[in-house]
């Protein structure tokens, strides 16, 4: 979809982690300009665990996010590991250090059905954050495989910035990504309930249920669990105009 012409200019509120709210703040201004209006309010930060790999007869790593693939790296300097990454941006992260890659279809409950039907031999390791929306290795091992799962890294919630604050709870419309239903439950639990009309891009159906609570003005699932159909579904609800 093309940069939307309209004069209805919602503040983008991002609220991922803040590596992850800055590339996705720089992709819209790419589209939108410049001058877009864009405040970043991380409500969680990534902590890096120190734990032991369990590698004995692990034969194939997988990785439901760039931050797993990070604490792999850190965590272990194996490089001969086959990786299931669960989209195309965890896998880019896991090919540029060098690790053989098999590309998941984006969203962790079809890679899990993925790697099911192509039966790996040997042990499936996933690396994985404190907060799950899936327990990857349970599903796996439920389906006969050989999987665990290992805690590397914590997602710590924060709380809104003043400036966030203030925005959700006045009255000018918010466009809001969320990548996750953890970033909808954190918004869940303010107290008051954010006030704004709420214009959200959820990256799946099940993100669009967390969200629910919200009480959004309008919601749109981004047609394929990836930065670049959230950018799409940020700019359709742009083009569908004021709520």
């Amino acid at each position: 979809m093309v940069a939307p012409a309209s004069s209805f200019r919602p503040t983008l509120l991002l609220t991922r982690p803040a590596a992850q709210s800055q590339r996705f703040a720089q992709d819209v201004r790419a589209i939108l300009g410049a001058d877009w209006p864009i405040l970043l309010s991380p409500m969680s930060r990534l902590d890096m665990l120190t734990t032991t790999l369990p590698l004995d007869g692990v034969e194939t790593l997988v990785f439901t996010s760039e931050t797993g693939v990070a604490a792999f790296l850190r965590l272990s300097r194996r490089r001969d590991l086959r990786a299931w990454c669960v989209g195309e941006r965890t896998a880019q992260a896991a090919r540029a250090a060098g690790l053989p890659v098999v590309i998941g279809p984006g969203d962790g409950s079809r890679m899990i059905d993925a790697i099911i039907d192509e039966d790996p031999q040997g042990v499936l390791l996933h690396i994985h954050g404190l907060h799950m929306a899936v327990d990857v290795a349970r599903k796996l091992t439920e389906a006969g495989l050989k999987a665990r799962g290992v805690t590397a890294y914590d997602q710590i919630a924060l709380p809104p910035t003043p400036d966030a604050l203030a925005l959700l709870l006045g009255g000018s419309p918010i466009l809001l990504p969320l990548f996750s239903a953890r970033a909808a439950q954190l918004l869940t639990r303010l107290n008051p309930l954010p006030r704004a009309p709420l214009l959200i891009a959820a990256i799946s159906p099940a993100v669009a249920e967390a969200a629910a609570i919200l009480l959004p003005a309008r919601i749109q699932v981004a047609k394929e669990p990836n930065a670049a159909m959230m950018l799409d579904a940020v700019q359709g609800l742009i083009a569908a105009g004021p709520p």
